[in-house]
């Protein structure tokens, strides 16, 4: 995976610090993880998870890595983790045997796909200096949402982390 991602992984705040003084780093690469799962001797479809350098210092409650990406006015502040899974819908096979038409065969692959920004990532995390840090950014989205139809104040059960919202307002 991409340099910055490998040294944010390893708390390298260094490493990461020259990494992103070049010309040539990209402050928003994503580390790209693939992955099949195997049930009753089928492979699922290839599941890919997404997570953008922010996501991942964020993610590792690593608040100087933070610090040191959204110093970049290049950073993209609302870029989301994506988590792909695969699981096997064991129901499918009695469905199968149900349809008439062979050809309409329901494959037990469900795909689930997470969808975190990094505000509401930091807010799960209840991290309350990333979440004070990423407010501070003009270009944060306060009204994007996640897969489950919710923004970042949705997540917020600490009253300190609901103050600290409406403080940004």
């Amino acid at each position: 995976y991409p340099a910055l991602c490998f040294a944010i992984s390893h708390k390298e705040f260094d490493i990461a610090k020259a990494i992103l003084s070049s010309e040539q780093c990209d402050v928003n690469a994503e580390m790209t993880r693939s992955s099949h799962a195997i049930e009753e001797k089928e492979w699922s479809a290839l599941a890919e998870t997404k997570i953008p350098a922010l996501c991942f210092a964020i993610d590792s409650n690593n608040i100087e890595i933070v610090k040191l990406l959204l110093s970049s006015s290049k950073i993209n502040v609302n870029a989301d983790y994506v988590s792909e899974h695969y699981y096997y819908n064991s129901g499918a096979e009695e469905e199968e045997e149900e349809k008439e038409d062979k050809n309409e065969k329901e494959i037990g692959w469900i795909l689930e796909r997470k969808i975190n920004p990094p505000l509401s990532l930091a807010v799960k995390k209840s991290n309350k200096e990333i979440i004070k840090l990423l407010l501070q950014n003009k270009e944060i989205d306060l009204n994007k949402i996640d897969d489950q139809n919710k923004k970042a104040i949705d997540y917020a059960d600490d009253e300190e982390i609901k103050k600290i919202f409406q403080e940004f307002k």
